[in-house]
């Protein structure tokens, strides 16, 4: 019993210093921290764009300490194999002291996270903010950028970043490359300027209608202003119409009557060599005078000697 009380007593310490060793195996592979006092808050927004080590097993755990005055982080992302931002939404945050630590998992190798840090001091046209790099983890290839904020003058950062490039956005950025820091190790960056106003370096934008919408609001049609257009479609229309429909009704009308009574004019004369002389005789009235033979089907008048009526072709009937 002793025996194993003495092997207990051995193999504790490596149960707790094996966590201490996990968290402290994680290591950075490169971190550019961005300092931008009075961008688009009167804050200074801090962005961490976070590398890991090739040989971090994924998804990888990571505890981060940011100042203790911040609320929550502004934007917390993975950047995936497609190159864009995906947002972590699962995280804590914890006390720690003077700080408080942001804990999450990322599926990526590499993390942006992003804060507005309020500590900045604006109190006077003399402005100034003191960043300090915790030292969570080892990071082989640390660099800052600051940002210069629009209309500041004077702009001092310690330790020195040099003149000072302005970028296409019309701004002034500062880096510094620090290099390789071990775990455990701060560093600071202290930023002095001078600025009269509260004006921010970028102002979103934002869309809305400049005046109310009214009859006279430029580029409005009302109903009248279409109506004479309209009436004079219809017209057109209208008149299309009842062109085509005469045009149709001419196709479709029936044979004149003066062209049936020149064809039944034919047809007589065809038969006119068909009369017989008993017939002409037997006409006649005892005076020697012809008698006047009607068609009983239209009435008209025929002539001695004629078999079909000359209006109609019907045959005549004699008495």
């Amino acid at each position: 019993m002793r025996r194993w009380f003495i092997v207990i007593l051995m193999l504790l310490p490596l149960f707790i210093i094996r966590p201490v060793q996990a968290q402290s195996s994680t290591e950075i592979n490169s971190l550019e921290v961005d300092l931008w006092p009075e961008y688009d808050h009167p804050d200074v927004l801090v962005i961490y764009h976070l590398t890991l080590a090739p040989q971090t097993t994924l998804p990888a755990r990571l505890s981060l300490r940011i100042p203790k005055g911040v609320a929550k982080p502004s934007n917390l992302a993975m950047k995936d194999v497609d190159g864009s931002l995906y947002n972590i939404e699962a995280y804590t945050i914890t006390p720690a002291g003077a700080w408080q630590t942001i804990n999450f998992s990322s599926p990526s190798l590499e993390v942006q996270l992003e804060y507005y840090d309020p500590s900045i001091n604006r109190s006077t046209a003399e402005r100034s903010y003191v960043y300090t790099w915790p030292g969570d983890y080892a990071v082989n290839d640390l660099t800052f950028q600051v940002q210069q904020p629009i209309d500041s003058t004077n702009m001092q950062i310690r330790p020195d970043m040099g003149n000072g490039r302005v970028s296409s956005d019309g701004l002034t950025y500062y880096n510094n490359v620090v290099g390789q820091i071990m775990a455990g190790s701060q560093f600071t960056v202290q930023i002095n300027y001078i600025k009269t106003n509260d004006k921010l370096s970028f102002t979103p934008s934002t869309v809305g209608p400049i005046d109310p919408i009214t009859q006279q609001s430029a580029g409005r049609t009302s109903f009248m202003d279409v109506l004479p257009w309209i009436l004079g479609v219809l017209g057109i229309f209208l008149i299309g119409g009842g062109l085509f429909w005469y045009w149709q009704a001419g196709r479709s009308s029936p044979m004149p009557e003066r062209r049936r009574q020149n064809r039944f004019t034919a047809v007589n004369a065809r038969f006119q060599t068909w009369s017989r002389p008993s017939e002409t005789s037997a006409a006649t009235t005892p005076a020697g005078q012809a008698k006047q033979i009607y068609c009983h089907q239209c009435g008209k008048a025929a002539m001695n000697g004629d078999i079909f009526c000359r209006s109609c072709g019907t045959r005549l009937r004699r008495e």
